[in-house]
């Protein structure tokens, strides 16, 4: 058994009121202590973009603020990954906030991720005893150069893996033209022949659990985060939201 816990949008950013860095969003402080307490064992924790507002990690030189306002990266590492990563590997994609950065095309939190996973696209193997299952990282979204990539990358994966890919861009509803039709399509084209058991997004601020092109779609944006989990006997996966 595999089991995840899957959400997105945390957007750290600067609280007037209480005059520090918290999430836009009171649920996700919610979502992140029920994961952290939760006695659940998780095999990894998805993050699919839109970490913080701004971009921003506060740093500056000589009283020049090059990396925006307030530090923004800091404290969703202190607040939000640090806590995660006790109870499991924590895996992240930028999303279009996430990119804002500072001055002189300072993208601090585009660096943290290349940091931790090499690129701002990546695979992960997830091993157990009964078979392997694999995670990949599409970043914002599956663009033409992250398509390319991921044919390469699915080419060496037998049809029967089970695979879940999580990218920050919702692929229909509100704010889903934010990507052209053809470039899902082009997406689709590539994953379809593979064993993909899920896509985990985000961009939309709502929890949900759908379909697109018959692959299970979800989101842990809004006041629920995604519990997955997947069965290698049954090569079945199914979704709470939490």
């Amino acid at each position: 058994m595999i089991r995840l816990a899957i959400l997105s949008d945390t957007h750290f950013l600067y609280n007037e009121k209480e005059k520090k860095v918290l999430p836009k969003k009171e649920r996700t402080s919610n979502k992140i202590s029920r994961i952290s307490s939760i006695a659940t064992k998780y095999d990894a924790i998805i993050i699919a973009g839109d970490l913080t507002d701004d971009g921003w990690d506060g740093k500056s030189f000589l009283c020049i603020e090059y990396g925006g306002d307030y530090d923004e990266l800091g404290s969703f590492i202190k607040d939000c990954v640090e806590p995660l990563k006790n109870i499991a590997p924590v895996y992240l994609c930028e999303g279009n906030h996430d990119e804002g950065g500072g001055i002189l095309g300072y993208k601090p939190v585009l660096k943290y991720i290349k940091s931790k996973y090499n690129n701002l696209y990546y695979m992960k193997i997830l091993s157990t005893d009964l078979g392997v299952f694999v995670i990949i990282s599409l970043g914002k979204y599956p663009n033409a150069e992250k398509l390319e990539w991921l044919k390469k990358i699915i080419q060496t994966l037998d049809i029967k893996i089970p695979i879940l890919c999580f990218f920050h861009f919702n692929l229909e509803g509100t704010w889903s033209n934010w990507w052209s039709d053809e470039e899902k399509n082009n997406f689709y084209s590539v994953i379809k022949n593979n064993n993909i058991v899920a896509l985990a997004v985000g961009h939309q601020h709502r929890s949900y659990i759908e379909e697109w092109k018959g692959i299970p779609v979800l989101s842990g944006a809004g006041d629920k985060y995604i519990e997955f989990e997947y069965c290698f006997k049954t090569n079945k996966a199914t979704f709470y939201m939490k």
